[in-house]
Protein backbone atom coordinates (compact mmCIF):
# COMPACT_ATOMS: atom_id res chain seq x y z
CA UNK A 1 0.00 0.00 0.00
CA UNK A 2 1.40 3.51 -0.93
CA UNK A 3 1.81 5.75 2.12
CA UNK A 4 0.20 8.85 2.36
CA UNK A 5 1.39 12.19 2.18
CA UNK A 6 1.01 13.49 5.26
CA UNK A 7 2.32 10.42 6.74
CA UNK A 8 5.71 11.03 4.66
CA UNK A 9 5.62 14.82 6.41
CA UNK A 10 4.84 13.81 9.89
CA UNK A 11 7.85 10.94 9.90
CA UNK A 12 10.19 13.74 8.67
CA UNK A 13 9.06 16.36 11.28
CA UNK A 14 9.63 13.71 13.77
CA UNK A 15 12.97 12.36 12.75
CA UNK A 16 13.73 16.74 13.05
CA UNK A 17 12.90 16.81 15.99
CA UNK A 18 14.10 14.25 17.76
CA UNK A 19 17.23 15.29 16.30
CA UNK A 20 16.86 18.78 17.59
CA UNK A 21 16.15 17.86 20.52
CA UNK A 22 18.98 15.36 21.26
CA UNK A 23 20.94 18.85 19.49
CA UNK A 24 19.48 20.92 21.93
CA UNK A 25 20.60 18.97 24.97
CA UNK A 26 23.66 18.49 24.30
CA UNK A 27 24.25 22.23 23.93
CA UNK A 28 22.67 22.97 27.26
CA UNK A 29 24.75 20.19 28.84
CA UNK A 30 27.90 21.28 27.14
CA UNK A 31 27.48 25.20 28.10
CA UNK A 32 27.05 26.19 24.34
CA UNK A 33 23.72 27.41 25.23
CA UNK A 34 23.93 30.27 28.28
CA UNK A 35 21.47 29.82 30.69
CA UNK A 36 19.30 32.23 32.28
CA UNK A 37 19.23 32.05 36.20
CA UNK A 38 15.32 30.82 36.11
CA UNK A 39 16.46 28.15 33.21
CA UNK A 40 19.47 26.88 35.42
CA UNK A 41 17.43 26.71 38.67
CA UNK A 42 14.75 24.59 36.76
CA UNK A 43 17.34 22.30 34.32
CA UNK A 44 19.41 21.76 38.18
CA UNK A 45 15.58 21.01 40.02
CA UNK A 46 15.03 18.24 37.48
CA UNK A 47 14.79 14.65 39.23
CA UNK A 48 15.22 11.18 38.09
CA UNK A 49 11.35 10.58 37.12
CA UNK A 50 11.05 13.84 35.31
CA UNK A 51 14.07 12.84 33.08
CA UNK A 52 12.58 9.49 32.41
CA UNK A 53 9.16 10.78 31.61
CA UNK A 54 10.85 13.18 28.97
CA UNK A 55 13.01 10.20 27.46
CA UNK A 56 9.80 7.96 27.87
CA UNK A 57 7.62 10.07 25.61
CA UNK A 58 10.01 11.01 23.57
CA UNK A 59 10.54 7.08 22.93
CA UNK A 60 6.75 6.37 22.54
CA UNK A 61 6.27 9.00 19.80
CA UNK A 62 9.74 7.76 17.78
CA UNK A 63 8.16 4.08 18.08
CA UNK A 64 4.75 6.03 16.86
CA UNK A 65 5.83 7.35 14.33
CA UNK A 66 7.87 4.73 13.09
CA UNK A 67 4.65 2.51 13.29
CA UNK A 68 2.67 5.09 11.51
CA UNK A 69 5.24 4.82 8.94
CA UNK A 70 5.09 1.44 8.46
CA UNK A 71 1.22 1.40 8.63
CA UNK A 72 0.57 -0.10 11.61
CA UNK A 73 -2.50 0.31 13.58
CA UNK A 74 -0.70 0.39 17.20
CA UNK A 75 0.25 4.04 16.87
CA UNK A 76 -2.65 5.42 17.49
CA UNK A 77 -2.65 4.21 21.20
CA UNK A 78 1.01 5.23 21.34
CA UNK A 79 0.57 8.85 19.85
CA UNK A 80 -2.83 9.18 21.92
CA UNK A 81 -0.54 7.57 25.69
CA UNK A 82 2.68 10.24 24.65
CA UNK A 83 -0.03 13.02 23.90
CA UNK A 84 -1.59 12.91 27.77
CA UNK A 85 1.52 12.41 29.19
CA UNK A 86 3.30 14.80 27.97
CA UNK A 87 0.43 17.33 28.68
CA UNK A 88 0.85 15.96 32.12
CA UNK A 89 4.19 16.68 32.73
CA UNK A 90 3.91 19.87 31.71
CA UNK A 91 1.38 20.97 33.77
CA UNK A 92 3.27 18.81 36.78
CA UNK A 93 6.33 21.05 35.50
CA UNK A 94 3.90 24.21 35.68
CA UNK A 95 2.80 23.62 39.07
CA UNK A 96 5.77 22.09 40.81
CA UNK A 97 8.79 23.39 39.46
CA UNK A 98 8.43 27.02 37.93
CA UNK A 99 8.88 26.22 34.13
CA UNK A 100 6.85 28.89 33.38
CA UNK A 101 9.96 31.41 34.51
CA UNK A 102 12.17 29.10 32.67
CA UNK A 103 10.31 29.23 29.50
CA UNK A 104 11.99 31.96 26.67
CA UNK A 105 9.35 34.65 25.48
CA UNK A 106 7.10 32.87 23.43
CA UNK A 107 7.91 29.43 24.71
CA UNK A 108 4.63 28.51 26.08
CA UNK A 109 2.70 29.40 22.69
CA UNK A 110 5.55 27.20 21.02
CA UNK A 111 4.77 24.20 23.83
CA UNK A 112 0.83 25.08 23.14
CA UNK A 113 1.69 24.97 18.90
CA UNK A 114 3.38 21.59 20.06
CA UNK A 115 0.45 19.89 21.91
CA UNK A 116 -1.45 21.55 18.77
CA UNK A 117 0.69 19.55 16.41
CA UNK A 118 0.49 15.60 18.60
CA UNK A 119 -2.98 16.20 19.13
CA UNK A 120 -3.66 16.75 15.04
CA UNK A 121 -0.95 13.67 14.53
CA UNK A 122 -3.02 11.65 16.69
CA UNK A 123 -6.60 12.54 15.16
CA UNK A 124 -4.89 11.39 11.24
CA UNK A 125 -3.63 8.36 12.43
CA UNK A 126 -6.90 7.15 14.40
CA UNK A 127 -8.97 8.70 10.99
CA UNK A 128 -6.38 6.45 9.10
CA UNK A 129 -7.18 3.73 11.39
CA UNK A 130 -11.07 3.71 11.03
CA UNK A 131 -10.87 4.11 7.52
CA UNK A 132 -8.79 0.69 7.27
CA UNK A 133 -5.70 1.79 5.91
CA UNK A 134 -3.34 0.76 8.91
CA UNK A 135 -3.28 -2.56 9.83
Amino acid sequence: MKRPGWVWLIFLYYGFSVCWTVLSFYLIFRGSIPLTPAQKSYFEGLTLLDWAATVSIGAMNLAAVLLLFMLRRQCVALFGTALVLGVLIMVWHVLTKGVLAALPAGGFFGWLLGIAIALSVFLYSRRLAHRGLLT
